[in-house]
């Protein structure tokens, strides 16, 4: 690993972005050696004392033998000094927000091996959840169960759905009530023991217009038993919710959905939020691509690893981050309102275009790192009745934001 590397692992921890744990997982995952005890320097020899004779054995190997014991001595004190970073990194990232605190267990294990490129990240969530680990020998069975029911008239449906592993999706019909189909897969090697693994693997419940449903814990392990629970659910397309979604390992998928708030998070999977319209929403994923269009007036979109990829209609407060990986950001302006818009990559391009009336505030590279920097704004902003603000920050990757 070359020291820009290593520092960037630091860097990530310094901010937030991964945790002290994470950070010492990343540095032996791909490939930082174990600390070395630097070697004891020899003692240096005692002064000589005025008329004695001089040692006959020590000749021209002096020279060489000091060279030897600083270059030593500079190694342990360049070594200490890396120890001493890691360590304010690591008080320093005590106090950051984690980034994954709503996941289950499984995935906050996961974000123990994030690596610092897509490459190295991709590899190594497929040794976890590919290859066969997450599902042995044996053949598939499927068991779906489907539970129908009624909501009050009045009032907006809330809705916590959360899964160790599978997928969750939410979309609408024209119904009045909500359907939830529970898809519980196994692999095993009879049916009769595959019936026994699905029994009592999830936990559902409904109080007026509160639906829950999670998963159970196992004490071997979803994973290391070869089963995963599906949820989808379908609610009233006339109908408002307050919406709560998380996977440890798979795909979210939300459409055609509205309400007060959304938060999907997922440590290993895409998340495609399209069509919605929600006053405040939050998607994060450690490992997968994240979609949205619609509407929101407040939107966090962040990954550590993958594309954002957003079509947002109207104006609000839009942040976009990730570690690594291009962001794509299209606005379909309001009529009448102004933006203020700031991009930033460490290593990649920053391009915005479409906002014609816009007033450069920021507009820096930096030649010697390649990073750049831009903000703007719309020359009425200060004065207009709607705004819109827009952050996205990424460390790898080439920002777009197009009005």
């Amino acid at each position: 690993m070359s020291k820009e590397e290593k520092m960037l692992i630091l860097q990530m921890v310094a901010d937030g972005k991964i945790t002290p744990e994470q950070g010492a997982e990343l540095l032996r995952a791909v490939g930082e050696p174990k600390p070395v005890a630097p070697p004891r320097p020899a003692s240096a020899p005692l002064p000589q004392k005025a008329g004695e004779a001089k040692p006959d054995a020590v000749g021209d190997d002096v020279g060489p033998a000091l060279d030897k014991q600083i270059r030593e001595t500079i190694e342990a004190s360049v070594e200490a000094s890396v120890q001493r970073a890691q360590a304010a990194a690591e008080a320093a990232a005590k106090h950051a927000e984690k980034f994954a605190e709503r996941i289950a267990l499984e995935g906050e294990n996961l974000g123990k091996v994030l690596g610092e490129s897509g490459e190295n990240l991709g590899k190594i969530f497929a040794r976890i959840f590919g290859g066969g680990w997450a599902f042995g020998g044996g053949n598939q069975f499927d068991f779906p169960e489907e539970i129908k029911g009624e909501l009050p008239p009045e009032g907006e449906i809330k809705v916590d759905l959360s899964t160790r592993n599978g997928r969750i999706c939410l979309d609408s019909w024209d119904e009045p009530g909500y359907r939830l189909v529970v898809m519980r897969r196994v692999r095993a090697m009879t049916e009769e023991e595959a019936r026994v693994k699905v029994n009592d693997l999830y936990e559902f419940s409904q109080d007026g217009l509160n639906l829950r449903a999670r998963t159970k814990e196992l004490q071997s392990g979803f994973f290391g038993s070869n089963v995963s629970v599906h949820f989808i659910l379908t609610l009233p397309r006339d109908r408002q919710a307050n919406v709560t979604v998380s996977s440890a390992n798979g795909r979210l998928i939300l459409d055609g959905l509205k309400g007060s708030s959304l938060r999907a998070s997922t440590a290993n999977g895409r998340i495609e939020a399209l069509s919605n319209d929600f006053r405040r929403a939050e998607l994060d994923s450690a490992n997968g691509r994240i979609q949205f269009t619609g509407k929101a007036q407040d939107l966090s979109v962040r990954t550590a690893n993958g594309r954002i990829e957003a079509d947002v209609e109207g104006a609000g407060d839009w942040e976009l981050s990730r570690a690594n990986g291009r962001i794509e950001l299209n606005v379909r302006r309001e009529a009448g309102a102004a933006y203020e818009v700031e991009a930033s990559s460490v290593s990649g391009r920053v391009d915005v275009a479409g906002l014609e009336d816009a007033e450069v505030l920021i507009n820096e590279v930096r030649h010697h790192t390649g990073s750049r920097r831009y903000k703007a704004r719309s020359k009425n902003y200060d004065t207009a009745e709607v705004k819109g603000t827009i952050k996205a920050t990424t460390a790898s990757g080439r920002v777009t934001v197009v009005f």
